[in-house]
């Protein structure tokens, strides 16, 4: 009951993403701001459909409602973004975060998409059955500067350390470019606790990924069971220094 809850609250985190899964029956977009441009990519959800209908419906006020941004996107076992899923093998749905995805952009391999209904970006294997629809800077920030015209009380991000690529940092750089926010210190305790979480996250993905690719070889997938293939986890060790 939103009437209930909401006084007794000083904000609600909305988790608007996993728009898109198993669950589905197709392949589709996994935070997508509108509705999508082409309608086989509609799973029935979007970020402003929810907070209008919380909003309106529900009566709660914007400035109590945090978004959601999601640092990570879901990797569908279909040749195209909107496929039905046909079998089980395809019905696989791998979470990916940023920095598993960026080494794919501008990969030949890849064809990258912007919805420009949805207001997100997707990317499709060419010849093969994948497909990935996850956020990046420019849909991070269009979502930061929805977050701002709509006078939300904030965003909030699942989870941070998912867009670390290299040195950078691309989908908290555009948060924080939005929203111009200040850099602040962090302490090397909590430090330390950030990178411990990220590692157990990265294990948690590992993990998905070589069950996904099981599942593929299982049902005589060779080729797609091949190319979803993760490799051997990198070194996670955490120095002691």
């Amino acid at each position: 009951s939103w009437s209930e809850i909401v006084p007794q609250v000083d904000f609600i985190n909305l988790m608007t993403y996993d728009f898109a899964g198993d669950w589905t029956g197709h392949s589709g977009h996994n935070a997508n701001l509108y509705a999508p441009s082409d309608s086989k990519l509609d799973g029935g959800l979007s970020i402003d459909e929810m907070i209008k209908r919380l909003e309106h419906k529900y009566s709660v006020p914007a400035d109590k409602i945090v978004l959601g941004l999601p640092f990570y996107g879901q990797h569908f076992f279909t040749a195209h973004m909107g496929d039905s899923f046909t079998d089980a093998a395809s019905k696989v749905v791998a979470e990916v975060n940023y920095y598993e995805v960026a080494p794919l952009l501008g990969n030949k391999d890849w064809k990258g998409f912007w919805d420009s209904g949805a207001q997100v970006p997707y990317m499709e294997r060419i010849g093969g059955t994948h497909s990935i629809s996850y956020d990046d800077p420019k849909s991070i920030g269009i979502k930061c500067d929805y977050a701002v015209k709509e006078d939300l009380k904030g965003v909030m991000i699942w989870n941070m350390g998912a867009d670390v690529v290299g040195e950078k940092t691309p989908l908290l750089d555009s948060v924080c470019k939005s929203l111009a926010a200040g850099t602040m210190s962090m302490s090397a305790s909590g430090l330390a606790k950030s990178v411990s979480t990220f590692v157990s996250l990265v294990k948690e993905s590992y993990g998905k990924l070589q069950a996904a690719q099981a599942k593929l070889a299982a049902a005589g997938k060779t080729e797609e069971a091949k190319a979803a293939d993760p490799e051997n986890i990198p070194d996670l060790t955490i120095p002691d220094t």
